[in-house]
């Protein structure tokens, strides 16, 4: 083994980590090493394509923990524990929508986690972020000039994503909206997505964005930046309760490197597992897992979050079929809707239910309906000191009833009368699934939930921000109990994300990073 020394040390390569290695080593002194534990897959047509299918979690892009413990919610069904492992991330393998949290998420962040999550402050970061190619009543809160490009999809609406859309209008009482990333706009229909694509179509991830142009620029001289693929992180190294550095595995040869000033791990749902089997985590179970306590963080690895998803189906118009891939050939999405509580609950322009046209056949269209403001919650634990070892993983998915019943409501309150909206306006339009007979009875409804409950892989909270008493983690992603050790990643979101969320990685990674350099 040899040991190198760096300022800085960043896990992982997704959103947050590949703005944090840019924004750290942007001065040219500080020196910055990246550790990637999957290749640099960035010229591999399936990652390029937006059209690719990478849902199958081919092993040279993802990660391979294996299934989750079998899930109660939904009828005992176990789900992956995986994402991106590849030069990107989880942007790499996504579905490519861009959603900013609302002013409603932010300010609750704001309040357990501090003014850096605000609005105000949020927005400055996203218009940094941005390259906007698309319209917005507010061009003031959008971003120009930044490396993220987002490119609004179906410039020209498409017959199939305008009755969708009209008859979401005619059905809830809401008026369609332009631009959901507009502060002003969270909640209603609406015809076009923002999707991370270049103009031509082309997959825009967090490498190619800001990896790549970094590495151009260390390859010169003019930035410390050392970017390391298949290079795994297996171990903080502490002295005392300090974190001085990393343990990886590269190419099969175990290694390690010195961190003068912080260690920042952004590895999206491996985080917290990367804490526990360092010796960061709750005591009892790291003394059941056999691994040597450096601090005892009871939230590392609890809070566990992702939306709650159901699926619905449609008749279609063949004819609108045939458009949608003349119209957009790289839209992705065809339409869809951010919509209240469908139970009256909630706060004003509080989303609780997104809703996409994610496939759309001759035979079929197909909507996805996901419950953004879940009750439940789920855990991460480890099984032994083995850092290779897979992670016990339990979603909790469905575990809280009013996740079920806001499902339940929102098929019956919003698909059901937009199905029948879009019916007279084209007779070719009915709702296939859920059938009638299942949206009019409760027992058969919950089944159907529970039975067709999807995975979004939208993983958050699990190493969540906010007091020491119900975090693991401060305002600015500093773990408790330890020194120079940040977690920068979607898995310190506080409070569930209202919507996709590599757009949040991307504010936290910008957040922290900038807070670094400013000092």
């Amino acid at each position: 083994m040899h040991a190198n020394t760096y300022d800085y040390i960043v896990v992982g390569s997704g959103p947050a980590g590949s703005v944090m290695a840019k924004i750290l080593s942007d001065d040219g002194a500080t020196s910055v090493l990246l550790l990637e534990a999957g290749a640099n897959n960035d010229a591999d047509p399936l990652v390029q394509d937006p059209n690719a299918n990478l849902y199958r979690h081919f092993p040279e892009y993802f990660w391979n923990e294996g299934p989750s413990i079998p899930q109660k919610g939904t009828k005992g069904r176990d789900f992956p524990l995986t994402g991106g492992r590849t030069a990107g991330g989880g942007s790499s393998v996504n579905g490519e929508m861009y959603v900013r949290p609302t002013p409603f998420i932010l300010e609750r962040w704001a309040k357990i986690a501090g003014p850096q999550w605000s609005l105000a402050e949020a927005t400055k970061r996203f218009i940094e972020l941005e390259n906007y190619l698309g319209e917005s009543n507010s061009p003031d809160v959008r971003g120009t000039e930044g490396l993220l490009h987002i490119r609004q999809n179906h410039p020209t609406t498409p017959a199939l994503v305008d009755k969708m859309t009209v008859a979401f209008e005619h059905s809830t009482g809401l008026r369609a909206i332009g631009d959901y990333n507009d502060p002003a706009t969270p909640i209603g229909p609406f015809r076009s997505w923002q999707l991370y694509q270049k103009p031509d179509g082309q997959r825009a991830s967090a490498s190619v964005s800001f990896l790549e142009p970094a590495m151009a620029e260390a390859s010169t001289g003019s930035r410390r930046l050392d970017v390391r693929f298949e290079s795994t992180a297996v171990k903080i190294l502490f002295d005392g309760t300090r974190a001085v550095g990393v343990r990886f595995i590269e190419r099969g040869e175990q290694r390690e490197a010195v961190a003068s000033k912080k260690v920042i791990v952004c590895a999206g749902i491996h985080s917290a597992k990367l804490l526990l089997v360092s010796g960061v985590g709750p005591e009892h179970e790291l003394a059941e897992a056999g691994v040597a306590l450096v601090a005892d963080n009871q939230h590392v690895g609890r809070h566990l979050a992702d939306d709650a998803y159901v699926g619905a189906v449609l008749s279609v118009n063949p004819d609108d079929i045939a458009e949608l891939a003349e119209n957009d050939a790289n839209a992705k999405i065809h339409g869809g809707a951010f919509l209240p509580s469908p139970e009256g609950k909630g706060e004003p322009n509080e989303r609780a239910i997104q809703i996409m046209a994610t496939g759309a056949t001759t035979q079929a269209l197909y909507l996805s309906v996901l419950c953004v403001n879940p009750e439940s919650r789920g855990t991460l634990k480890i099984q032994s000191a083995d850092p290779l070892k897979s992670m016990l993983g339990d979603f909790g998915f469905l575990t809280d009833e009013r996740d079920v019943k806001t499902l339940m409501a929102a098929l019956r309150t919003y698909i059901a009368p937009m199905a029948e909206k879009m019916g007279e306006l084209d007779a070719a339009y009915s709702l296939v699934a859920p059938a009638p007979e299942v949206l009019a009875d409760d027992g058969k409804l919950e089944d159907y939930v529970r039975t067709s409950f999807i995975h979004t892989y939208h993983d958050q909270c699990s190493v969540r921000m906010g007091a020491e008493a119900g975090a693991a983690v401060n305002g600015w992603g500093e773990v408790y109990g330890v020194e120079d050790l940040v977690v920068a990643d979607a898995s310190i979101i506080p409070y569930h994300m209202d919507g996709n969320t590599s757009a949040c990685a991307y504010l936290i990674g910008c957040t922290i990073a900038k807070h670094l350099v400013e000092g």
